[in-house]
């Protein structure tokens, strides 16, 4: 299992604001992960090409996209090979997992799923 520790950070997104109405305050998702070392079977991993962030409303649905697709997540973002990710959102409840992908496009189970708002949180994924 591919293991990646996942920190989020929300701030206020400046220039946001509240419409009139209905519209929710735009907040900064400050996602950063530390790359995996090893793969399941704890030999040297090399060849990650890339990372997916998926997020969503509710919790996930299932633990590897290859078999559940986007799992209950309402979007998936291919952030290439960095290990942060800065994402403005409307002002709700969000959760968070990420996967690598190698060379090949082959994507890895999701990481532990973290839950985030506008506190201020650190979580092991």
């Amino acid at each position: 299992m591919l293991m990646l520790l996942l920190f989020c950070m929300v701030t206020g997104c400046s220039g946001g604001g509240k419409d009139e109405g209905t519209a929710r305050q735009m907040v900064s998702f400050d996602l950063n992960w530390g790359a995996p070392t090893t793969d399941d079977r704890g030999g040297n991993l090399t060849g990650i090409a890339g990372y997916n962030v998926y997020y969503g409303g509710s919790t996930r649905t299932g633990n590897d996209p290859k078999i559940c697709g986007m799992c209950g997540y309402k979007a998936k973002l291919d952030v290439g090979n960095v290990n942060t990710y800065r994402i403005n959102l409307p002002e709700d409840t969000y959760y968070f997992s990420i996967t690598a992908y190698d060379k090949n496009g082959i994507e890895s189970a999701f990481a532990d799923e973290i839950k985030a708002n506008k506190s201020k949180l650190k979580s092991r994924v």
